[in-house]
């Protein structure tokens, strides 16, 4: 099944954005502006990153994903559609309160439904 639509909820600065994120500029600092050539401003510092691209590629001109809300994404009212809700704080089990490391999902597998738009 192709995925029509991808995105994290929330306002500025949530966690399930991806907010917070560095990596480290371990580029060749600049001298002065633009010298040498290729030089980073910002090299032997962290920057703000958001990791969205795919397969684990970061992007830096960004400080998190850009929140999507559902009702942005055209669907075609003739399909059939499945819809995933993941926690965004599930990397953060202790900040968020949630100690039990996870959620089997047991008692919503039976009342997974499909759906349509309208």
């Amino acid at each position: 099944m192709p995925l029509v639509a991808t995105g994290c909820v929330g306002p500025t600065g949530a966690v399930a954005c991806e907010t917070g994120q560095t990596v480290y500029d371990a580029g060749t600092p600049c001298t002065s502006p633009g010298v040498p050539a290729g030089c980073s401003a910002t090299a032997g510092t962290h920057v703000p990153t958001v990791c969205d691209v795919g397969d684990g590629v970061c992007r830096t001109n960004a400080s998190q994903q850009t929140a999507v809300d559902p009702s942005q994404v055209h669907l075609d009212p003739t399909k059939h559609y499945y819809i995933s809700v993941l926690p965004g704080d599930a990397a953060n089990p202790f900040e968020s309160g949630n100690t039990i490391g996870g959620h089997g999902m047991a008692e919503l597998q039976s009342s997974a439904r499909q759906w349509r738009p309208q």
